[in-house]
């Protein structure tokens, strides 16, 4: 019985072969995004997640109370991870790490001997208990030792092989390294394997905590009001999390009174995805793309799921003679809908086969897209997802259309006596209108991503981000410093060129409260941005003056001047501040200058008070402006002076634009993946609308034939035949409309600057979707208008 059902099951499938070939075209397609989707997804929510103790990991993160904003971050005290672990019981370790995602320079690397090669790596600093945090496998060393000496460093897997050639016998290996004017000797002590690509932060070498806070690297002063390093904590196994951050949230006002700063923890396996912090309280981050996409990967296979049952239920006239004869045969209901079960179920994984296929050829390109690293393994993460998506498509698919047909009764059936309910018709009408909302919604939104990402790459950002690239001065180059600048500047090409401590669109640059000026209410504590830069820096960024001068070497007291950005001089409610005084630190300042606001940060952060001080020894990326048009060869040239300076050093440059777009990778990704799934989403729709069309014509075509011979014109038939649908269509961009409009509007509600909406743009893209559907269903119009009628009534 099994046997005669699957043959009749193909059979039927072979005797609607148009239907058939539409229905899994739309399923396929369907299937493979949610796949693809799916995979993205699994990986996102898989971040950090592979640690042996990943639930028990906490990081410390502070709330910054300031008079003008409160600010969330990541960065503790450097002694903070050491105390507080000796202090609170609930703590079973604690680690400090300089994560490679905040040190603004990639480390120089090299091996010693005849055979010298230097490598330009990202590398982290973190202290002893970092390996028995975080359980990254060891090839060579212990969790132990691996960072206990400040001397200590481990490498990874691929660097020992760059390296050395090999893993084997490194271990006591030394290795000269250097950072900006910074530079050693460290002693290899462990290796760990390759991080895989679900974690966060991606390094390939790790230096110890306590070079990092030694006083011959960065001059830093070790203090509780200084932060720097991350802290993390595995907690207890029982430990109240709610209880612990009541228990810390005061902690650092015990160590400096005067402390405006408060503590809580999150957990570690959250700073991926949770990461967005407005006025001290969480809203959202990455987080907000997964569900994005995770409801977009659903409703595209619920409308590849919608074209079947619509396919199916308009074409129930050709299957009610099949469905009578069985009923009256004795076939009972609950038979004829596992049937029908079977036979969308198996629909489905004919459907799934073809995604794979579909998959296989364009995962390569969607990774390229997303960034990722994915690929289809038959895990079982991977398997059982496959599995569920089969089972709901097929289920999703045909227990409608199977309760639909089996519920007609054998005698109407047999009579030719059946009337279709208006109730069945409107629920077909439903959903073909809510496929053409959801297809909307999507393009709705690609062209806000769009208008929006468009907007950030053209504003004016109040400094020259197109002809400026940076390096770093490192290795024998920063010994001699100026040399090399003056003969920098003399390269033809070059416009401007000036050090400063770090690109302005890196992440770390520093923050104070510790600044006073005549006239600051004592109750004030407002946050400026420290940005140290070197002369000519100004001039090389293309950052305006609005009153005052800039840095110059003209000028020996410069070094203790202060540049103001506007939005600071309005914070203090300064007037004419040039030359007045204020206290950083304690130490006065004389005001030379005021510039116009630029953006340091992202454009979905407004613009704070900040403020550019002379900082000549730790100014030590160089910002290059140079001429239009002559990029190539300016760049040859600097080439080779600086191997000329630091041979067997690599010349590593970025330009600004490339840092500017970095910020905005997520948005940039999105709205591709976007395109591609609004184009999906109107792709399957319009097939499940060409072929209700091509069945509408089929049935209407001695009508059509009739309407002809009376005199109906061939516009006039085919503007009959597709009003029904754009009708339906029309319907659904109305709808879809002032949805997209409250969506655009809370997704802009993450940029402090944005576009503004215009009504043209959603009423173009209305317009459009209205085409492409015009489109999908006027070719069966038009040649069902200018086919020959005696063709269609010959048999009258």
């Amino acid at each position: 019985m099994n046997r005669l059902n699957l043959f009749m099951i193909i059979r039927g499938l072979r005797r609607s072969r148009s239907t058939f070939i539409i229905n899994l075209a739309g399923l396929s397609i369907g299937i493979a995004s949610t796949l693809l989707i799916y995979l993205w997804v699994q990986n996102e929510l898989s971040v950090n997640r592979f640690f042996k103790d990943a639930g028990r990991i906490y990081q410390v993160m502070e709330q910054v109370h300031n008079t003008n904003k409160t600010v969330t971050q990541e960065y503790t005290p450097d002694l903070l991870a050491a105390t507080i672990s000796k202090e609170m019981p609930e703590i079973e370790r604690a680690t400090a790490v300089m994560p490679a995602s905040q040190i603004p320079w990639n480390f120089s690397v090299s091996t010693q001997g005849m055979q010298q090669r230097v490598f330009k790596i990202k590398g982290q600093f973190a202290d002893s208990n970092f390996f028995r945090v975080f359980s990254y496998p060891l090839l060579a060393g212990s969790a132990d030792n691996a960072l206990k000496n400040e001397e200590s460093v481990a490498v990874s897997e691929t660097m020992a092989v760059k390296l050395f050639g090999t893993t084997q016998h490194v271990i006591g290996k030394t290795l000269n390294w250097s950072l900006s004017n910074f530079k050693g000797m460290v002693t290899i002590a462990a290796i760990f394997k390759d991080l895989p690509n679900t974690a966060a932060e991606q390094f390939d070498i790790c230096f110890t905590h306590k070079l990092f806070m030694s006083p011959r690297l960065f001059n830093r002063t070790i203090s509780w009001d200084n932060q720097a390093p991350y802290t993390y904590l595995v907690l207890k196994k029982g430990s109240n999390i709610q209880a612990f951050n009541k228990k810390i949230e005061g902690y650092l006002k015990t160590k400096l009174s005067y402390m405006k700063t408060t503590l809580f923890v999150r957990p570690f396996t959250d700073a991926y995805l949770y990461n967005n912090y407005e006025e001290g309280v969480l809203t959202g981050g990455r987080i907000e793309y997964v569900r994005l996409f995770s409801i977009i990967g659903g409703f595209i296979l619920l409308i590849a799921c919608i074209n079947f049952i619509n396919l199916t239920t308009a074409k129930a006239s050709l299957r009610l003679k099949e469905i009578g004869v069985k009923k009256t045969l004795g076939a009972a209901r609950k038979a004829l809908v596992l049937q029908g079960l079977a036979e969308s179920l198996l629909l489905s994984f004919f459907a799934y086969l073809l995604a794979l296929l579909l998959m296989f050829l364009f995962l390569p390109g969607f990774n390229e897209v997303t960034g990722k690293q994915l690929s289809l393994r038959p895990d079982i993460p991977f398997l059982v997802g496959s599995v569920t998506i089969i089972l709901i498509t097929g289920l999703l698919s045909g227990i409608y259309p199977a309760l639909y047909l089996s519920g007609f009764k054998p005698v109407a059936i047999l009579k030719g006596k059946l009337q279709f309910s208006a109730g069945e018709i409107m629920a077909r009408k439903g959903l073909v209108i809510f496929q053409f909302f959801l297809s909307a919604v999507f393009l709705l939104g690609v062209q806000v991503l769009y208008q929006q990402i468009r907007y950030v790459q053209h504003r004016n950002l109040g400094f020259n981000k197109d002809q400026v690239f940076y390096f770093t001065i490192d290795g024998p180059l920063s010994n001699n410093k100026e040399a090399f600048m003056a003969e920098l500047k003399k390269i033809k090409g070059v416009k401007n060129a000036g050090p400063v401590v770090q690109s302005f669109l890196l992440p770390g640059q520093g923050h104070t409260t510790g600044l006073d000026w005549a006239g600051k209410n004592p109750n004030t504590s407002i946050r400026f941005t420290n940005i140290g830069i070197g002369y000519g820096a100004m001039e090389a960024m293309g950052l305006q003056l609005i009153m005052g001068r800039a840095y110059s070497e003209a000028y020996p007291t410069d070094s203790n001047a202060i540049i103001f950005n506007e939005t600071a001089v309005k914070a203090m409610g300064l007037h004419d501040p040039v030359g007045k005084i204020v206290q950083l630190w304690g130490q006065p300042r004389t005001i030379v200058g005021v510039v116009k606001d630029f953006h340091y940060a992202s454009l979905h952060d407004k613009i704070e008070p900040a403020f550019l001080k002379i900082e000549t020894n730790e100014a030590n990326t160089v910002m290059v402006g140079i001429t239009n048009g002559s990029e190539q060869a300016t760049l040859a040239h600097i080439k080779k002076l600086y191997a000329s300076f630091a041979p067997g050093y690599t010349f590593d440059y970025r330009f600004l634009n490339d840092d500017f777009q970095a910020q905005y990778q997520n948005e940039q990704r999105i709205s591709v993946l976007s395109k591609y799934m609004a184009a999906l989403a109107v792709l399957i729709s319009c097939l499940g609308l060409f072929a209700l069309s091509s069945f509408t014509v089929e049935r209407r075509k001695k009508e059509i034939g009739v309407r002809k011979v009376l005199g109906a014109t061939e516009p006039g038939i085919i503007g009959l035949l597709s009003k029904d649908f754009l009708g339906l269509v029309l319907i659904a961009v109305l709808i879809a409309l002032p949805v997209a409009w409250l969506a655009a509007q809370k997704w802009l509600g993450t940029f402090y600057y944005k576009i503004t909406l215009n009504p043209l743009v959603f009423a173009g893209v209305a317009f459009l979707v209205l085409l492409i559907a015009f489109i999908a269903v006027s070719g069966q119009c038009i040649r069902a208008a200018a086919a020959n009628p005696v063709k269609s009534l010959r048999t009258e």
